[in-house]
């Protein structure tokens, strides 16, 4: 797959090449350049103290539930009060597995 991956990216460029020609290599590069000395230019320390440093406590967190199997048992080891939603849902199809798992369950709505 890396052979091919490999293959496709080398033939990808080579047609980027072909499209831009080298006036628009020699475009890019010059954006390359100009960027990367823009990516360099110090910022003003008035403009990085303007910037608001929120309290710790109005950061709004992401509720992680976490759960792990044991080998070779369909039991789950201890877990978080905070992951028992998980755990039902983990033991309603409990299957025993020849090597411990672990499970996160994330929730993307804030």
């Amino acid at each position: 797959m890396s052979a091919r991956l490999e293959s496709e990216d080398k033939k990808r460029i080579q047609e980027q090449i072909a499209r831009l020609g080298p006036e628009g290599l020699e475009k890019q590069g010059q954006m390359v350049a100009e960027a990367k000395a823009k990516n360099e230019e110090h910022m003003p320390d008035q403009e990085v103290g303007s910037i608001a440093i929120p309290d710790v406590k109005t950061i709004p967190w992401i509720t992680v539930q976490s759960a792990s199997t044991i080998a070779d048992s369909e039991v789950l080891e201890k877990y978080e009060q905070a992951s028992e939603p998980l755990a039902k849902h983990l033991n309603a199809d409990a299957v025993k597995m020849p090597l411990p798992l672990h499970f996160d369950h994330v929730s993307v709505s804030l």
